[in-house]
C-alpha cells in the first residue's frame, strides 16, 4: 500500500499552527499576569492594532457584564451596552491625552494595551464577586454585602497601582504621580459618562 506523504502535510501545518497559537498565547498571559504583578515593564507590551481590538471588545463585554450583574442598579442592557461603550471610549481617550500632554504620544499603541489587559485580569475577578448575588435573595445579599465591598475595594485600589505603573513607564513619573494620574482618569471616565448617559434613579431615593 502506497501513502501519499502530500496528504499529512496540510494537517501537520495545521497542527503546528495551532500548537504555535497557544504557545504565544501562553508566552502572552503570563506576560501580562507578572504585569499585574508589577514584575514585567509595560514597555514589552505588543504593539499590536488587533490586539487592541481584541482587549477593547473584550474590556466592553466585561464592563457590560458588571453593569447587568451588579444588584445595587437598576439598569436595561441597552444602557449597560451605551456604558460600557462611552467608558471604554473616555477611557482610551484620557489615555491619549495624558501622553499627548506629555509628548510620548508614540506610547499610546503600548500603552493602552497594557493597560487593557492588565484592567482584564483584575477586572474579572470583581466580575465573579458580583454573579453570585445577582438575583439572589435580599438577606443573601445584605450577608454577603461587607466582603464583597472590602474585597471589591481592595482589588479597585490594586487596579490604580498597577495603572500608575504602567503610566509611571509611560510617561516617565514616579508611581506616587502615576497612581494620582489613574485615579483622576478614572473618576473624570466615570463622571463623564455619567454625564452623557445619566443612570436611573435608586429605588426610594
Amino acid at each position: 500500500m502506497v501513502t501519499d506523504n502530500h496528504s499529512f502535510a496540510p494537517l501537520c501545518q495545521n497542527r503546528r499552527t495551532k500548537a504555535r497559537t497557544l504557545a504565544s498565547m501562553s508566552v502572552l498571559l503570563r506576560f501580562f499576569f507578572n504585569l499585574c504583578l508589577m514584575r514585567e515593564s509595560p514597555e514589552h507590551t505588543p504593539a499590536s492594532p488587533l490586539l487592541t481590538a481584541i482587549f477593547l471588545a473584550a474590556v466592553i463585554l466585561v464592563q457590560y457584564l458588571a453593569l447587568v450583574n451588579n444588584t445595587a442598579i437598576d439598569i436595561s442592557p441597552m444602557l449597560a451596552v451605551g456604558w460600557a461603550v462611552v467608558l471604554t471610549a473616555l477611557f482610551s481617550g484620557a489615555v491619549w491625552l495624558i501622553l499627548r500632554t506629555a509628548e510620548k504620544e508614540e506610547r499610546f499603541s503600548k500603552t493602552l494595551n497594557a493597560i487593557l489587559g492588565c484592567d482584564l485580569l483584575l477586572t474579572l475577578p470583581r466580575v465573579l464577586l458580583v454573579l453570585p448575588y445577582a438575583g439572589g435573595t435580599e438577606d443573601a445579599v445584605t450577608a454577603g454585602t461587607l466582603i464583597l465591598a472590602i474585597l471589591s475595594l481592595g482589588l479597585q485600589i490594586y487596579e490604580l497601582t498597577v495603572i500608575g505603573f504602567i503610566l509611571k513607564h509611560a510617561i516617565n513619573t514616579t508611581l506616587a504621580r502615576g497612581f494620582l494620574l489613574a485615579l483622576a482618569i478614572i473618576l473624570m471616565t466615570l463622571v463623564g459618562t455619567a454625564i452623557l448617559l445619566p443612570l436611573p434613579a435608586l429605588p426610594g431615593a
